[in-house]
């Protein structure tokens, strides 16, 4: 087992969720570490809506962090509303409605359905970020690796980990060959507030999120938050349908407008349940959201041996019909922080980071195909399975 005081000194490019984790798994251990977020702020950049937090990953929580970390129950999006989080997948025709399967705690579901903000901040707690630092390469020598950054800065390391996200900068000068590939569906996201009683009406299919399946088309809306005084709630979704076009990089939705994504999300919704379609009909032409969403993943690849690894969105991105993309992300994290403690004398860096991918891959190969079938799933009414993210 790895000594602490000769411990390597961890680079972590990437302030999301899976560095972050990594971040607090070496705390706990005592580990050095710099995180590097492209960033200005924490703030800069919307943080998505909303995670649901599986149960494994619950207990790698408690296990593998600090002691001092905040309760995590205060991250849920219903956090002191008194609603108990239920979700539900449904075939949605138009003239028929039928509950597939139900999700939830009283249901013997353990799980926290967590606001991404407010998971984010729980996970930066005591953790010092380099903000505005934009990765631009690294350099290898046998002293370790430094990390390159736009603003002239420079930072040497034992090791660097990639949790850059899809569009990952370490992959880029690691594996230039490799990107996440398009899949045939194109998708839409919207959001919107909703007064009392619209999204009480609608949060009677699921108070955290709902999904349907009719014909070609997949669709969910998901509740983000509810106001304090209770009378208007934050809503966010998620519109999807079968297109073979949308393989091409060129496909249309890439240069669309909000006015031109409303107008065919609209054209659409007949084929739907009146029940389902009412918070889709609600959207304002704003509440589309901007650029529009491309699906596509990305199998883990095997890595070349060295002080280079990855970590989450940059090694195996998925869609979110499967809700794992962020635990197994932050499963990655927690994962290299133990195997880097478990690290044996006569072991070099780079074997632990093999042992680290050799662990990671099976187990992120499983979710990005588990997530790509829920993609597909549009077409497959009876499979009962996909849970949101």
């Amino acid at each position: 087992m790895a000594d602490p005081s000769n411990s390597p000194h961890v680079l972590i490019i990437g302030a999301g969720l899976a560095g972050l984790a990594l971040a607090q798994a070496l705390r706990a251990r005592n580990y050095t570490f710099q995180v590097f977020d492209r960033d200005v702020s924490e703030v800069t950049r919307t943080q998505g809506w909303c995670i649901t937090l599986h149960g494994d990953l619950l207990d790698s929580f408690a296990r593998y962090f600090p002691s001092d970390m905040p309760d995590i129950d205060a991250v849920d999006h219903l956090y002191e509303t008194g609603i108990v989080t239920s979700s539900a997948v449904y075939h949605a025709s138009k003239n028929h409605l039928k509950e597939l399967v139900r999700f939830g705690p009283r249901l013997g579901h353990r799980q926290i359905r967590a606001n991404r903000g407010k998971l984010r901040n729980w996970l930066m707690t005591n953790v010092s970020i380099e903000w505005g630092k934009k990765f631009v390469r690294y350099e290898e020598d046998a002293s370790g690796v430094t990390a390159f950054f736009e603003d002239g800065s420079q930072f040497h390391g034992d090791i660097i980990i990639g949790a850059d996200g899809i569009h990952s900068r370490v992959r880029a000068q690691l594996l230039p060959e490799v990107h996440p590939s398009f899949l045939p569906m194109g998708a839409f996201c919207g959001e919107l507030e909703a007064p009392k009683e619209q999204y009480e009406r609608w949060m009677k299919l699921g108070t955290s999120w709902a999904s349907a399946f009719s014909d070609d088309l997949r669709v969910t809306y998901l509740v983000s938050s509810i106001a304090e005084d209770r009378e208007k709630a934050k809503l966010y979704w998620l519109f999807g349908w079968q297109d073979e076009d949308a393989l091409k990089e060129d496909f249309w939705t890439s240069n669309a407008s909000r006015e031109e994504m409303h107008q065919f999300m609209l054209s659409k919704l007949s084929k739907l349940h009146p029940q389902i379609v009412e918070p889709f009909q609600a959207t304002p032409v704003e509440g589309m959201v901007l650029p529009p969403l491309r699906l596509c993943d990305m199998l883990p690849p095997i890595l070349p041996p060295g002080p280079i690894s990855l970590i989450g969105d940059a090694v195996h991105s998925m869609t979110p019909f499967r809700g794992q993309g962020g635990n197994v992300a932050m499963a990655d994290g927690i994962s290299l922080a133990r195997l880097l403690h478990e690290r044996e004398a006569d072991q070099s860096l780079s074997d632990v980071l093999r042992l680290y991918e050799e662990e990671m891959r099976p187990r992120a190969t499983a979710a990005v195909l588990e997530s790509r079938g829920g993609a597909y799933e549009a077409n497959a009414r009876n499979k009962t399975k996909p849970t949101a993210s």
